[in-house]
């Protein structure tokens, strides 16, 4: 995955979103202070159904750009599996949070479907979008 989920001690990657922000330990945003693009919520992709009687195991990869507001777009399945996998992937990346970058920036994700391993619960979350839509922006 090009996009890194390091901890740092000034700045850890937290699933507690404020208003689409990563905050550091002193309720800063921290966003600006790398250049990498660091997850904050990364939800499992559920594993399919079709996939599960298949017995469908592989990466699927995807590339997007992180927009400034730290969400995923312009997704685009680049390495595909098929039996449902690709929309998983696709509907679990719509709901990442990004440390917002500076400037737009393009990542790569691989997501790896294993039917012994990977979660077969349905992602709950919002999308990033919408999350950051609805909330003022942080200055």
């Amino acid at each position: 995955m090009a996009a890194i989920a390091q901890k740092r001690p000034d700045c850890q990657p937290t699933t507690v979103i404020n208003n689409g922000v990563c905050i550091d330990k002193n309720g800063k945003d921290c966003s600006g202070r790398e250049s990498q693009t660091h997850i904050c919520y990364a939800p499992d992709p559920q594993y399919t159904q079709e996939a599960l009687k298949a017995n469908i195991k592989g990466l699927v990869r995807l590339t997007a750009i992180v927009g400034t507001n730290g969400c995923a777009a312009k997704i685009k399945v680049v390495g595909s599996l098929g039996y449902g996998l690709d929309e998983s992937a696709v509907f679990a990346l719509e709901r990442f949070r990004f440390r917002q970058p500076a400037k737009p920036m393009s990542i790569s994700v691989e997501f790896d479907f294993d039917p012994q391993l990977s979660s077969r619960n349905a992602v709950t979350a919002s999308k990033c979008e919408e999350v950051a839509d609805r909330s003022p922006s942080v200055k």
